[in-house]
Formats: C-alpha cells, structure tokens, sequence
C-alpha cells in the first residue's frame, strides 16, 4: 500500500504496526456495538478501482472501496457504508 497511497505519511511504517493499530480499532468497534468485517484488499485491483472513479489513493478511497466490496457479496440485508475516520459501518 505504501507505493501507491497518496497519503504514505499517514501509513504505519510497518505491518506489525499497522495489525497492532488495526485490532485495537476493530475492538474499540465491537465493544461500541458495532458489526466488524474484515476483507482483503488486492492492491492493483483497488487501483484500478480509483482510478476507474478518479479518487486519490487514500483513507477515504480504502474505506469506500472495502465497503463496495461488501456490499457486493450480497449474503446479507447489511448495508456498509464509509464513514469519517476511514471506518466502516454497517446499517442492518
């Protein structure tokens, strides 16, 4: 992700970082009574996803790309949705 992002500075430096940072996010989530999904992200097809829609390879993009994509599994009533902070939420 760091060779592609526009927003690198904001990146840990790491993976061991960023899964550190990430989990405590996903808990703080569940624990506010939030639903939590994770998905992978292929970076060339997320690139080319931004690309295809003219958005900057960022937060913001990351988040309404993994919401596309959960949206588009279709195996649910749930709806996701990108809200500010680059998180995702559900709406039952």
């Amino acid at each position: 992700m760091h060779t592609v992002s526009v927003d690198v500075n904001d990146l840990e430096q790491t993976y061991d970082e960023w899964l550190l940072k990430t989990e405590i996010a996903l808990a703080d989530l569940r624990e506010r009574g939030f639903f939590v999904q994770k998905i992978e992200i292929d970076i060339e097809e997320f690139v080319k996803w931004c690309k295809s829609r003219q958005l900057p390879i960022d937060g913001a993009a990351r988040s309404a790309y993994a919401a596309e994509k959960l949206n588009l599994q279709g195996d649910t009533q749930e709806l996701y949705i990108a809200v500010p902070g680059n998180q995702l939420v559900y709406l039952a």
